[in-house]
């Protein structure tokens, strides 16, 4: 019986996931309806609206973080094709663990089905990685690796790894910031060395040899509470964490992975990219207007600001934004006011959308400094939603949740203006993006892209005072 694409799969996945017994969100039938697509018609990119974390054919919700899906599998080649690039900052050496088919628990080690490491330097939006066996190591093989599979990240590429020092010199007195109260110094050597054990094996953060430079430094503060440093304490780090408590140490890493994943997007840039003279993002007042130092604004909590996109190519852009917090959280501006993974751009377009810009909920902080990290990509999927963070020391979320949790964010899209949208004008905008069909080649040696051409990203730092 002869089917379109997403019928089938739609149907061979419900199918699937019927005789197995196991829940299933709109994300997840998304996830492999795509990938399983994707493989065999790349011109064809199936779009999710709506709910995603909504089981289906239910009412309840499922929290399911954001992953990167196994788009091809070479089990002669010892291969696989992962669903993120250069533009979401991977590259050579980094490592990922691959899960099975809607798996929603990833602290469950054991039902990991490989390892894989990305060998080659990867794709503006895709990566190549080989099969890695035990003894280089990886994992035998456990169940088959499936088209849309998830993948978590175990292991960063050795740019990414941040080096910490782990500081228990600290000696008597209380009148200086490297002296502690007697009844501490005694103490140091043993909570430090926790954190040196805790240490092992995290993929983020090593600690520094002596010839070494350390990003973090970690110590023990006067009141017996261990602090994270960058030259000075960083701020609004909270809760404390005690000596006293056994978890300390543990938390006090998991912080430090959290910093060095928030850094590493941060950070991320292409500015030598030929894309960089086709997107202009630009923040203006609410009334649309220059702000008076444009490369440096500022605005009181509360304020209504303009971000306005314009593509000045010939190509249409998939354009997305990261919203970094001074939280330490990295959410995903909804552009398109959907559970979409960008806002297409055609050639020419100008794109305007008010956000409101909000310090965060506590009392602690009286000023901040937010940054709008704006991604574009012109070939291929352009899905950075697995780049996002929750706050310091808050789980994860789905991004369904994120949605209805808008107005709690820093910067909000406003609901002031035009902010309706069309959903069938939407959904027909983002699937006219992608139907360009590039003529057919059929020359032995063919035009290679480079994957630094093909993505591009700017940032706008803003100052909120109270």
């Amino acid at each position: 019986e002869r089917n379109g694409g997403l019928t089938y799969w739609m149907i061979d996945t419900l199918t699937s996931v019927a005789t197995q017994g196991r829940p299933l969100t709109y994300k997840q039938l998304h996830d492999r309806i795509q990938a399983q697509i994707q493989s065999r018609f790349p011109q064809q990119l199936p779009m999710i609206m709506g709910e995603s974390d909504r089981r289906v054919f239910g009412s309840e919700t499922w929290a399911i973080p954001y992953t990167v899906l196994v788009q091809a599998v070479d089990i002669d080649k010892g291969q696989v094709t992962l669903g993120a690039g250069q533009a979401q900052g991977l590259s050579k050496g980094a490592r990922f663990a691959i899960y099975p088919l809607n798996t929603t628990d990833f602290t469950e080690l054991e039902k990991r089905v490989a390892i894989v490491e990305i060998a080659k330097k990867p794709d503006a939006d895709k990566s190549r990685a080989k099969l890695l066996a035990p003894e280089a190591g990886g994992i035998d093989m456990v169940g088959t690796l499936e088209l849309g599979a998830p993948a978590v990240m175990v292991s960063a590429p050795v740019n990414l790894i941040q080096r910490v020092r782990l500081f228990d010199g600290k000696g008597l007195g209380a009148t200086d910031d490297n002296e502690l109260p007697a009844q501490l110094v005694g103490r140091q050597t043993e909570a430090i060395a926790q954190v040196r054990e805790a240490l092992q094996g995290n993929g983020w953060v090593v600690e520094a040899q002596e010839d070494e430079t350390a990003t973090y430094q970690v110590a023990i503060d006067r009141q017996g509470n261990y602090e994270i440093c960058q030259a000075m304490p960083i701020p609004n780090l909270r809760p404390l964490l005690s000596i006293d408590d056994p978890s300390a140490p543990e938390q006090v890493v998991q912080r430090l992975v959290h910093l060095t994943k928030y850094q590493a997007v941060q950070t991320l840039d292409n500015a030598s990219s030929k894309l960089s003279k086709n997107l202009t993002a630009q923040l203006l007042t609410e009334e649309g207007d220059p702000f008076p130092d444009p490369q440096n604004p500022v605005v009181e909590d509360g304020d209504i600001v303009t971000l306005r996109l314009k593509n000045h190519g010939n190509h249409p852009l998939k354009v997305a934004v990261l919203d970094l917090e001074p939280t330490w959280e990295i959410s995903q501006i909804p552009l398109g006011g959907f559970d979409s993974p960008f806002l297409p751009l055609p050639p020419g377009a100008e794109e305007e959308m008010q956000l409101q810009m909000g310090l965060p909920d506590d009392d602690a902080y009286q000023k901040s400094v937010e940054t709008l990290k704006v991604f574009a990509i012109q070939n291929g999927l352009a899905d950075f939603r697995w780049l996002t963070l929750p706050a310091l020391d808050e789980p994860p979320t789905a991004w369904g949740n994120q949605l209805n949790d808008e107005l709690s964010r820093s910067a909000t899209r406003s609901v002031s203006g035009d902010s309706s949208i069309n959903p069938l004008n939407d959904l027909l905008s983002m699937i006219g993006a992608d139907m360009e069909t590039p003529p057919t080649n059929t020359r032995s040696a063919t035009l290679v892209r480079n994957p630094k051409d093909e993505w591009v990203t700017q940032q706008i730092q803003i100052v909120v005072n109270s």
